[in-house]
């Protein structure tokens, strides 16, 4: 066919976030290609908007958005809506193999209304056929996605909106705030040397890992947790029961101890508690040199196939200073490919600042300026295991809040700083975690 002999001949961008993976040409008002200039041509022709307008009571004013995509193994376009800037109809034409069938994926998901969010889980699907069309209205609740193609197939489909009128927008349902703990809130009793690996209560590797916080902002422990304690709890988390929790327009993964979630029980809620501990803020403080004023409650997630979170989970983190903590479970015998997906990645207006592959018993530190976003980009089907992890996040002072105090810190790091250096080489080599890491 002319169409798609043209469109796989168009210049291709690849298309990579927080909420989708694909390939897409520019715009194809330009076109040179004259089978696609003329399918633009006879969409916005008099006589085929009078045709729509009289199937959708909508009037149009002649502007059209009209691209082409291309999905590959893997890629995918989470869930949205599409109510911007006086989009009304949107459009697919589906340009796939013949032999496209639902086990290579890709179809065209939508979602039911939850009190004017998108329900966890779609509620109908289309699977691509060679040579349809879809049109849907564009409203702030049509929620759809495209799921993930599951095989070799190519995907090619030329898709678009209609414009006309903008409709007014619903105010955007904020999530309640997250509740924060005081430092007199925080359970204690803890001991610290029965969870922390001995390696990491030494002052010596304190210190380094302070310098290197220093400079970098964030920082992996490997092996972290005592071995018999990791294995106590991995073997836990793998036996509970797992809610999936939403709304998928923020995230898709399987929670305990987050509302609708499950609760957390035995060892599993011991370490959620030991993670936010007094005895922990103070391991904390001694690695990173901030000052720690308050924590979250923490959260237990277990991550799988298709599961994943966008920039707006836990948006409330975007105007604050904080300290990110995690710390990640899996089958230490899998190695982590970039193909699976999963990474944490932070991120400013433009730029990916840092990502985290997910790893098994590795506390990963991060010091979050105002204005970082982070998200775990989508797993894809091809991702050997669950993962599992528990992450917190604390308050910390603003730089500048506490002058006296960080006069204090400058003594305390000059008199640190002097005491690394003087650790031979082999030494330094076995109390350095990254070390071990490589």
């Amino acid at each position: 066919m002319d169409a798609l002999r043209e469109l796989k001949s168009e210049k291709w961008f690849k298309k990579r976030n927080d909420l989708y993976t694909f390939k897409q040409t520019d715009d194809f008002k330009n076109t040179t290609k004259p089978t696609l200039r003329d399918f633009r041509s006879s969409l916005i022709s008099d006589e085929f908007l009078s045709f729509l307008t009289s199937i959708t009571n909508i009037e149009f004013n002649g502007n059209i958005d009209l691209a082409g995509q291309h999905y590959q193994r893997g890629g995918n376009l989470l869930c949205h809506d599409d109510e911007l800037d006086g989009r009304r109809i949107a459009f697919i034409w589906y340009l796939v193999d013949p032999s496209w069938s639902e086990k290579d994926g890709g179809e065209f998901c939508l979602y039911g209304n939850d009190g004017g969010q998108p329900e966890v889980d779609y509620c109908n699907k289309v699977v691509p056929e060679w040579n349809m069309v879809v049109f849907f209205e564009t409203t702030p609740t049509t929620w759809h996605q495209v799921a993930e193609v599951l095989s070799n197939q190519d995907r090619y489909t030329i898709s678009g909106w209609f414009h006309g009128s903008v409709i007014p927008r619903p105010p955007f349902l904020a999530e309640p705030p997250v509740p924060e703990l005081l430092l007199d809130q925080l359970p204690s009793g803890f001991q610290i040397a029965d969870y922390i690996d001995p390696q990491y209560l030494v002052e010596e590797t304190q210190n380094l890992l302070k310098k290197r916080f220093g400079k970098d902002s964030s920082i992996g422990l490997c092996d972290f947790l005592k071995q018999e304690k990791y294995d106590l709890i991995f073997n836990e988390l793998r036996s509970s029961q797992w809610k999936v929790i939403g709304p998928p327009t923020r995230r898709y993964y399987g929670s305990l101890g987050r509302p609708k979630g499950e609760r957390e029980t035995g060892e599993v809620l011991q370490l959620k508690n030991f993670l936010k501990s007094k005895e922990m803020i103070l391991f904390l403080q001694k690695i990173t040199g901030l000052k720690i004023i308050a924590s979250e409650e923490g959260e237990v997630r277990c991550f799988s196939a298709q599961n994943y979170t966008l920039v707006h989970d836990n948006e409330h983190q975007h105007k604050t200073f904080g300290l990110d903590l995690s710390l990640g479970f899996q089958d230490p015998a899998l190695e982590w490919d970039d193909e699976f997906g999963g990474y944490t990645t932070y991120m400013d207006e433009k730029t990916e600042l840092i990502a985290l592959p997910p790893q098994p018993n590795v506390l990963c530190l991060v010091y979050r300026d105002v204005g970082c976003m982070k998200f775990v980009k989508f797993l894809t089907s091809q991702s050997p295991c669950k993962h599992y992890d528990f992450i917190n996040t604390f308050k910390t002072l603003d730089e500048g809040d506490d002058e006296e105090d960080e006069e204090d810190d400058q003594d305390e790091d000059s008199e640190e700083d002097e005491e690394p250096e003087q650790l031979d080489e082999d030494q330094e080599q076995q109390e350095d975690p990254e070390g071990q890491q490589d």
